[in-house]
């Protein structure tokens, strides 16, 4: 990799082959702990107080392969017999997840959804299928999304100081 910047005569030099070799310090560790702790405790906090959301409905419906039908209600608007959204035996076979994302018009990739199939898949008979594990995905989602923020931050922090603006 070059020493400089792709761009001509640019007279900054390129502060990521020193960030990729840093090493970060036990100070900077524990802050990171503790911000991730933090970030975890909040999300965790009272996670299973309240019963599902639409949108949560809908990343069910969808990882259980059944996106497709919440278009095809009776007259009244309810789907009889109910979805099994939670049980084991109704869902459909992993295809189905993204012919469902086609097939509604859903403005959301199904990466969420499949990780959410597969996270029920292998975890749901061992922790059940409650509220609270349905939510759990997110969590791990949301915690280590604030990991790689500290990260990005770091490298701007690293871009900053060699540039001398910080």
């Amino acid at each position: 990799m070059p020493e400089s910047l792709d761009v001509p005569n640019h007279p900054l030099p390129n502060p990521l082959p020193e960030y990729r070799e840093r090493r970060l310090s036990r100070r900077t560790l524990v802050a990171l702990f503790a911000i991730l702790f933090l970030a975890a405790g909040v999300r965790i906090y009272d996670l299973a107080r309240h019963p599902l959301w639409l949108d949560e409905y809908f990343s069910l419906l969808h990882s259980a392969g059944r996106g497709h039908n919440r278009l095809k209600h009776g007259a009244s608007g309810v789907q009889t017999p109910p979805p099994d959204l939670l049980g084991l035996h109704s869902r459909a076979p992993y295809p189905e997840i993204w012919r469902g994302m086609v097939a509604a018009p859903d403005v959301h990739p199904p990466l969420f959804q499949i990780c959410l199939r597969i996270w029920r898949d292998a975890l749901g008979p061992i922790f059940g299928e409650g509220d609270a594990f349905i939510r759990s995905l997110a969590v791990i989602f949301g915690v280590a999304s604030v990991a790689m923020m500290f990260d990005v931050v770091a490298c701007f922090m690293a871009c900053a100081r060699r540039c001398g603006r910080l």
